[in-house]
């Protein structure tokens, strides 16, 4: 358990979870959230178009190079895909750009490509270093990405309006959430983990405290709203530009003073 306390309440600060998990907030959003956020980006493509922005999606998507970037939302992997190796992300990875990018432009999902290290897929060790990502640009330190401006700012739209700015109480609990997760429903271990966590809070007796999410956007704020229950989502800001701050450790201590409430404890999300 790892803990930490800020004057005296509770926030709880987890690597990430993502289980489904029933709460009264569901009713509010689609039981998919894949799939809101597929209609959010055709209607916003739908609205360039009718103001004239672009004629067809492949003239809206140029490949728009961004050095030491990184899109941390891995898309979700199809039903035939191999899950024992990479949770299926290989269904997702290609060899060459020009191949990938063809990808990215026939799935509505994705905002662009990303070149890390590679996966061993086909059998070869890291042979397929470019993969379809759907979004949560942030910094990486060894990770360059290409994207469609147009996918990428309507996903950022679409965040912007899962977050509303809240009205927060003095003291509630914190989780941190980084990376993305490819299994389908955001079943990783990691987000399972801060699912169960969230329902041991939920489970205290009152008063009831808010609980809120400080994440790197590798999950969809709608998502975490709907199916965790949590009450608050941010963005968690990583500005000191350094390679050391790409240590989820690090991100860790850089939330302490991003924490929404007055009172605060962070707890890790396998608490």
């Amino acid at each position: 358990m790892s803990c930490r306390c800020t004057n005296i309440v509770a926030v709880a600060v987890a690597s990430c979870v993502f289980l489904i998990i029933a709460d009264t907030a569901a009713s509010q959003y689609p039981a998919d959230a894949a799939n809101r956020t597929r209609h959010t980006i055709r209607r916003r493509l739908l609205q360039r178009r009718a103001a004239g922005v672009a004629s067809s999606q492949r003239d809206e998507c140029v490949r728009e190079k961004r050095p030491s970037t990184d899109l941390l939302r891995l898309l979700p992997s199809p039903a035939n895909a191999d899950f024992h190796r990479h949770d299926g992300r290989c269904a997702y990875r290609y060899k060459q750009l020009n191949a990938a990018w063809a990808g990215c432009i026939a799935e509505p999902l994705c905002v662009g490509v990303v070149r890390d290290n590679g996966l061993a897929c086909g059998g070869r060790q890291a042979s397929h270093p470019f993969e379809l990502r759907g979004g949560g640009a942030s910094r990486g330190a060894s990770t360059n990405a290409w994207v469609c401006g147009p996918r990428l700012r309507a996903v950022e739209q679409a965040e912007a309006e899962a977050r509303p700015p809240p009205q927060v109480p003095p003291e509630g609990f914190l989780y941190v959430l980084h990376g993305g997760c490819a299994v389908r429903d955001y079943g990783c271990n990691h987000v399972l983990e801060m699912a169960t966590s969230v329902a041991s809070i939920r489970a205290l007796p009152p008063p009831r405290r808010p609980i809120a999410v400080l994440s790197d956007g590798g999950i969809p704020a709608v998502w975490l709203r709907s199916r965790l229950g949590v009450d608050y989502v941010a963005a968690l800001s990583v500005s000191g530009g350094e390679a050391i701050d790409d240590d989820p450790r690090v991100k860790k201590l850089r939330a302490y003073d991003q924490s929404p409430f007055a009172k605060t404890v962070f707890l890790d999300g396998d608490t």
